[in-house]
Parts: C-alpha cells; structure tokens; sequence
C-alpha cells in the first residue's frame, strides 16, 4: 500500500511525497515534526506478512543503523506499523547519477574522485569482522552531495553470517544484470570482489555513457564457445568534458580502460584482491594523484534547486535582520552578553553550519518544567581534525550569562571531526523557571573559544507555565 501525503507515522514523520518504487518497497519524502519538521527519507518495505521479507527489512535496518561514514546515509530511526516496516534516514537530496550521466556529462577528473571516494567506502565496508556487501552498486543508487559520492539503497546487503546465505536469486531480483557478476547471476554466492564487479560496471558507464553492453552471462557464453569477450574496453565520451586534462588520448586513457577492465574480469579470481586493491590500483596511474590533489571544486556538479532557493531564502532572512546586528563583536541583550558569531571567528574557514538552526519551545503550560530542544548540524570543512564542544547557553533576561539555567543545557563533549566529517546537535534542557529568555546555541573549540553558530542572533522568546516558579 502506497502512503498518501500528509499521512502521519509513529505519531511524527509526515510523509510528503513518494521519490521511489519498486516491487519490494517504496521510499518517501518526509518531515520528522518532532526535530522541526526537518526533511528525512523514509523507507517502506511490502513485506506484506512475508517472513523473509521482513527478516530482510530487519537486517538491513540493523545493518545500517551501526554505520557511520561521510558516504553513506544514517539511519536515526526504524519501526513496525499497520502499512508495513518503516526505515528512517538522511535525506540525500538531488538526482542520481543514472539520471544525470547525460545532462552534466562528467570530465574524466570528476569520474576519477568518484571512483576513489566510492572505493575508499567500499573499503570501510569490507574492513568490519562480518564485511558488509552492497550488492547493487550501479549508477541509480549514486549521489554526489558537495563532490562526495553518496552510495544508496543497502537493501540487498549481506553482513552478518546469519543473512550470508540469502539466496542470489532474491539478491538479483532488486539489482540490474548489466552491473552484476556472473557469481550473482548465477546464484553460486558473493563476496567483497562482487562489489568491484560492480564499481567496474559502473566506472564504465560513467565513462562511456552507457552501462556495458552485454553482461557477465552473455559475456561468458561468447567465451565458453571459444570467442573473445566481447565486451571493449569503455572509451571516454567524445561529448564528454575534458576539464583540461590530457588524459583522453594519452597512454593514460588506456590504463584507465585496463583498470576497469580487471575489475570486470568474469571470475573473482582475476579481479582486484581488495577495495583497498583497487583503490591503490588507480591511483598508481599515472596522473591520477595529481587529479585526487585537486583543490575541492567548489560547487557539485548536481546541485539541487530546492536546496538552493531554500538557502538563498535564508540568506536573505540572515542579511535583512545582519542590520541590526554586529556580529564582529560581543554585543548586549539586556544584562546578557553573547559570543561572537562562528563566521568572524578563527574557524571561520574550519568549521560551517550546514543546516538550519531549529529552537524551539515545547511547553505546554501544564509541565512543571519548560523543555527547549534545539537541532543544528556543523561540518568541518578544513584540511585537519579538529576537537569540540556543542551546548546551549541561556538566561533570562536580567541575568548574566553565567545563570544556573545554562548549566540544564550539559555540553556534549569531545567531538572529534575529521576533515569532511559532520557532527548533529540535538539536544533538549529545561527551565525551572517562567519569564523572558535568551537562549543560543555555541561551538566551544579545544583552546576554549566559544562562538555562536547563530550568527550573534540569540533567540528570544516567553517561556510559561502554570507549574513554573516566576
């Protein structure tokens, strides 16, 4: 049963739109009400009382619910209702690649970074106890968010020993032969070599643009009669952008086709060893590292207009009420004086606000307690790990700073951020007290800055309740 917008699961997420579907599922479009209608991804599986369906819902909520990598979506909730199994995700905005392949018609140096970057995940997912195989690696289950690929849909991952021997022909039913090896196909198992298969399938259609054209199985029929592979070495577009690089009829080209023809050897055994295999692989060609040293382009080549009209909107909101504000300096609110804005600060270039900052009030005049919960989600966006702190300041007006009621908010301490990595606050305190109050949200970093994410633009607003002491 497909979900109708405005429908209302587990009492918070408010399911907006359908953005996939397919026989075993679909994925909607939602805002989770409970985090300020922020927009999250919500996976439903049509089990439809099916047991190893539902098993395989389990697992995959299991699976990636314990993952964490720049590369791939987190899950943050998942549940059972009355239309089906729910998974909870990040919402990757954008369209795919397979979507996109013909309109941005990627250079050479952008398909080289993808391939890295998808190989450097690959390798995170093969390095666990049980390693985590994808399954369905292909062009349609691909992003790219701020130049980082984002890989997708883990509903045919295997990791664990007990979901090992989930049967390749229910592995192959959701995925598309022409990225699949011949062990899937033929149902005799797979493992981390599988997923390379799969990264040379899609290198060659990123580079080519169009997905190889005969598969693993016609492929080893031409083979087994005594014919050569017919599949050719991927030749890059002539449509395609050159970015300036001299790879396109270089002796260079050649070792890219060469690269991602190992990785579709028909056996296992003639393929890469490794992700990692493959990855060192690359960049031994020569030129290669001179491209993956490339400063970070600074815009993706898939952008995504919403993203961009909703930011261009808060821009404009931040530079109408910037007028009333010096955010280069400490100002006053009353008796309450604020910290300077992130953006004037040292880690200016260090460390950025990616989200909107969401605070709000959850009283409802009966608690004996005001709760205040507040969202934002910082990214470090410099060449170095950096340490912080993230906690929420507040006082009522009249006050200082230093009031007992920023000591409800405990800071979360010690978050390490590699470079790249994002960090979300979400977090909720309480006021014992009614009355006016300023409350903002502050980044304190290792040498004890602090700095207002918010801009210098504390917000202020009533907090009631009957039970509330004056």
């Amino acid at each position: 049963m497909t979900l109708t917008p405005n429908t209302l699961l587990k009492g918070r997420y408010l399911i907006k739109e359908v953005i996939a579907k397919g026989g075993m599922g679909r994925v909607y479009k939602a805002e989770d009400q409970l985090k300020g209608g922020i927009t999250v991804a919500i996976k439903q599986s049509l089990s439809s009382g099916n047991p190893k369906r539902q098993e395989h819902f389990w697992k995959e909520a299991r699976l990636l619910a314990n993952l964490e990598h720049r590369a791939i979506p987190k899950v943050t909730d998942y549940f059972t209702e009355e239309d089906g199994e729910f998974l909870v995700m990040e919402y990757i905005s954008g369209p795919d690649l397979h979507k996109e392949i013909d309109r941005i018609k990627p250079t050479l140096a952008k398909v080289i970074k993808w391939a890295d970057q998808l190989l450097a995940t690959l390798e995170f997912l093969h390095s666990h106890a049980s390693p985590i195989i994808h399954r369905d690696i292909k062009p349609l289950n691909l992003k790219v968010v701020d130049g980082q690929i984002k890989l997708l849909d883990f509903g045919l991952a295997k990791g664990t020993p007990a979901y090992s021997q989930m049967s390749s022909k229910s592995s192959l039913r959701g995925s598309t032969k022409a990225y699949a090896p011949l062990e899937q196909i033929d149902g005799e198992g797979t493992d981390a070599r599988s997923d390379l298969f799969s990264v040379g399938a899609t290198l060659y259609h990123l580079l080519t643009g169009f997905q190889p054209e005969y598969n693993a199985r016609e492929r080893k029929k031409f083979v087994d009669k005594g014919h050569p592979d017919p599949l050719q070495p991927p030749a890059l577009r002539k449509d395609f952008s050159a970015d300036g690089n001299d790879l396109l009829e270089s002796p260079r080209m050649a070792d890219i086709a060469n690269f991602v023809m190992k990785a579709l050897a028909l056996e296992p055994e003639g393929r890469y060893a490794s992700a990692k295999a493959m990855r060192e692989a690359l960049r031994q060609i020569e030129g290669v590292n001179a491209i993956l040293s490339e400063p970070k382009e600074r815009a993706s080549a898939l952008i995504d207009l919403d993203s961009l009209f909703k930011w261009i909107g808060v821009f404009c909101v931040i530079v109408f009420f910037g007028q009333f504000f010096n955010p280069g300096h400490t100002s006053n609110v009353g008796n309450l004086t604020h910290r300077p804005s992130l953006s004037t600060s040292p880690y200016s270039d260090t460390l950025k606000v990616v989200s909107p900052i969401i605070i709000s009030n959850e009283n409802d005049n009966t608690q004996v307690t005001s709760i205040v919960s507040v969202t934002f989600t910082v990214k470090n966006v410099g060449g170095n790990p950096i340490t912080i702190q993230a906690l929420l300041a507040g006082a009522r007006l009249g006050e200082n700073w230093e009031s007992s009621a920023r000591n409800d908010f405990p800071a979360v301490t010690n978050v390490h951020l590699p470079p790249g990595e994002k960090y979300v606050y979400n977090q909720k305190g309480s006021f014992g007290k009614a009355g006016d109050y300023i409350v903002e949200p502050l980044i304190r970093f290792d040498n004890g800055l602090e700095a207002a994410i918010s801009g210098a633009n504390p917000r202020n607003f009533n907090i009631k309740g009957d039970n509330l002491s004056p």
